[in-house]
């Protein structure tokens, strides 16, 4: 694609700015030009597409009319400030108050919405409701208390023969304080707890100041802290779930398989079989007493014999009755031997 002609640009009028020579190219190739203003300020370089958007070199926004000395409320502006990083225009007012200077942008001036350094909301006339007299619950109003910033306080009296007290106007109103707190001390104790479950029988927890706690609330938190922990170091966990179960370690477990050549200490194999092909440590389910490490096939055997040695004395007789003599070991038995011996 052919490449345009290259308009020049000397001598040309924008706005307050005018085309003295060609400067180098920009980014990309883009062409620039350098440009004068009329306000005399040194020349500055822009480029060839900024020129119809670019019409002085920064002159023109202070020839915006000014607002020195203009009314804006009980504010009077004394001189312009600083633009903020948006470009937003700011001026340093004076408030007739007497207090010190502030700055404030032009916007909210014309819009109208600051008036004052913040001394008119201070004075202005409030429109509390007397509620001297009024009962609330219990609560008699005595008499207006020091205002606690914005927020109107009342003095008033329970009924109950307590101290008087302060309370916030809002709440009385609200219907949220109704006594000096002693309809709580008189009210059943709460059924259920923060999440829903309820607070009898074996789901309480008391503790030694009298509280009480949920315990399926304290179950869940110990679980997810126990998830945490076993995310964080699996080993310490399982070795403490391990010590927990069998009375040994981890370390006297591997000790154990040791001295068994790493091998199952009744088929002697090498690698053991399962879910997880992990050793097991064999038990006695009455003592609990560690026996030795198996494979998972021979420990479910154990187990689903229960330990019995008649039992596994009774399997061999019963193997070695329908086995043929001649057989290497490991070879298939015939289904017709098997069923039908001959």
């Amino acid at each position: 694609m052919p490449r345009r002609k290259l308009i020049d640009l000397v001598g040309h009028q924008f706005g307050k700015l005018t085309v003295v020579r060609r400067a180098d190219n920009g980014w990309k190739g883009s062409t620039r030009w350098v440009v004068a203003c009329s306000c005399g300020s040194p020349e500055k370089v822009v480029g060839g597409s900024n020129l119809v958007r670019t019409r002085s070199c920064g002159c023109s926004k202070f020839d915006r009319p000014t607002l020195v000395g203009r009314q804006f409320g009980k504010l009077t502006v004394v001189r312009r400030a600083d633009s903020d990083r948006k470009g937003g225009t700011r001026w340093v007012v004076a408030c007739s108050c007497g207090s010190a200077e502030k700055m404030v942008w032009e916007s909210n001036l014309r819009a109208g919405t600051t008036n004052s350094c913040g001394c008119s909301r201070l004075h202005r006339p409030t429109s509390a409701i007397d509620l001297v007299g009024h009962q609330f619950g219990k609560l008699t109003v005595v008499r207006r208390a020091e205002n606690d910033g914005n927020k109107i306080r009342w003095v008033v009296a329970c009924s109950c023969g307590s101290d008087e007290k302060v309370v916030l106007g809002g709440n009385l109103r609200a219907g949220r304080t109704n006594s000096c707190g002693c309809l709580k001390k008189g009210r059943p104790r709460q059924s259920i707890c923060s999440r829903g479950h309820a607070l009898t029988g074996k789901n309480v927890i008391s503790s030694e100041d009298g509280k009480r706690h949920c315990r399926l609330c304290r179950n869940l938190s110990s679980r997810r802290i126990q998830k945490a922990e076993r995310q964080r170091n699996p080993r310490a966990v399982r070795n403490r779930e391990f010590k927990r179960k069998y009375g040994i370690s981890l370390d006297e477990k591997d000790a154990c398989l040791a001295q068994q050549d790493g091998r199952c200490e009744i088929c002697r194999t090498t690698e053991p079989k399962g879910p997880n092909r992990a050793w097991c440590m064999d038990h006695d389910h009455h003592t609990g007493a560690p026996r030795g490490v198996l494979c998972n096939s021979c420990n479910v055997a154990l187990g689903l014999c229960g330990d019995d040695p008649e039992r596994l004395r009774g399997m061999i007789s019963y193997l070695s009755k329908y086995q043929p003599n001649d057989r290497e070991p490991g070879e298939a038995t015939p289904i017709s031997g098997w069923l039908f011996p001959l």
